[in-house]
């Protein structure tokens, strides 16, 4: 009942990250700036989340570091990668994408390297989601256009590696608590940032002021709120990465994402939604029920 209650948590979190993300895309801009200072903005604001919950207390080891080294690079481009992609193709495209990836990626290497084994149900749900991924693809141009699908293409290959290193983190004996590890994380990503802000400071002298600018702007309150609510999602992944394989996760994470998806850009964002999106929204309902069999 416990893990039930923090999928459901994570599925809402979910429909709120994209609508707050096709936000973003709408009001922040997408260049090397506004990147940076966007990531620069998450990762600090992260930082002081992270060491509230953790009473300012942080424990760092050797094995706790290199996972969050490996985190926070994933996160980089991972932060980046939705916003960049709707600027090419609509959220229901955007989530096809992302799907393929989250399923595929993390269910190999759950197989292949842990042994997690995948059952009938399990087997049958990814093949539901994939035959969705498919139908999408092959029936929109969009995407087919080299720019956007080479997008696409990195979208897909770093959808899973959140998933991944999260669950090597859980399975590895040697690391301490995740309060800890996230704000080692946010702290990496908030140095790292604000390097590559300063090295352009030296080139041009209107970098300030751009920040300043984007602190600002009207993506800040959607930032704000991103952080404090998206971060609880973060928590209770790793939670239920602990007592669940990745394929049932992402199975079900990823078939709840597309069908929120689908009905906010539909619903909220007014976006039009063809006959395939709807046959594979319904793929995606029967992948949700086939997973939880």
């Amino acid at each position: 009942m416990y893990i039930t209650f923090l999928m459901l948590v994570i599925v809402l979190i979910g429909a709120f990250d994209t609508a707050s993300t096709k936000k973003l895309q709408q009001s922040m801009p997408t260049d090397f700036f506004g990147f940076t200072n966007y990531n620069l903005m998450v990762a600090a604001l992260s930082t002081i989340y992270f060491f509230l919950i953790n009473k300012f207390q942080i424990h760092i080891n050797v094995p706790t570091l290199l996972h969050s080294i490996l985190y926070a690079a994933v996160v980089f481009v991972s932060l980046i990668m939705p916003i960049l992609t709707m600027k090419h193709v609509s959220i229901p495209m955007m989530l096809v994408v992302r799907t393929a990836g989250s399923v595929i990626v993390p269910s190999l290497v759950g197989g292949i390297f842990l042994q997690e084994r995948i059952d009938l149900f399990a087997a049958i749900a990814i093949c539901l989601l994939l035959g969705a991924v498919l139908l999408l693809y092959f029936k929109s141009n969009n995407m087919k256009q080299k720019s956007n699908l080479f997008v696409c293409v990195l979208l897909f290959l770093v959808s899973g590696l959140g998933t991944i290193v999260m669950k090597f983190y859980t399975i590895d004996t040697r690391v301490y608590e995740v309060e800890s590890f996230y704000i080692l994380t946010n702290v990496i990503l908030t140095l790292l940032c604000t390097a590559m802000l300063l090295t352009q400071m030296i080139r041009k002298k209107d970098v300030w002021q751009n920040v300043c600018a984007f602190v600002k702007g009207k993506q800040t309150p959607i930032i704000i709120s991103r952080v404090i609510i998206v971060n609880l999602s973060s928590l209770a992944t790793v939670a239920v990465l602990a007592q669940m394989n990745m394929s049932i996760y992402t199975v079900v994470t990823s078939a709840s994402s597309m069908l929120t998806g689908f009905l906010l850009s539909l619903y909220y964002f007014k976006e039009k939604v063809s006959k395939a999106q709807a046959i594979a929204a319904a793929l995606a309902v029967c992948a949700v029920l086939f997973s939880v069999l």
